[in-house]
C-alpha cells in the first residue's frame, strides 16, 4: 500500500484512512495543509506538508481499490 501524495489528490477521489480503517471521499484539496475527507457522517482534516510548523502532518491516506 503506497501512501498518496498531495499531487495525486482530487475532489471525489475515494480513499482509505489506514490509521483508522475508514473509507472516505476527498471533498477539498486546494490547500496541502487542509485536505478535507468525508468519512460517512463526519469529516477529517489532513495535512500533507511533512515539515508543517503546526505539527499536523498526517499521511495515512491510500487510494481505495
Amino acid at each position: 500500500m503506497q501512501r498518496l501524495k498531495y499531487e495525486e489528490l482530487y475532489e471525489g477521489l475515494e480513499v482509505v484512512d489506514t490509521d483508522f480503517d475508514l473509507d472516505g471521499v476527498v471533498e477539498r484539496c486546494d490547500d496541502p495543509h487542509n485536505v478535507i475527507v468525508r468519512h460517512g457522517d463526519g469529516i477529517n482534516l489532513y495535512c500533507f506538508v511533512e515539515d508543517c510548523e503546526e505539527g499536523y502532518y498526517d499521511n495515512s491516506l491510500i487510494k481505495k481499490v
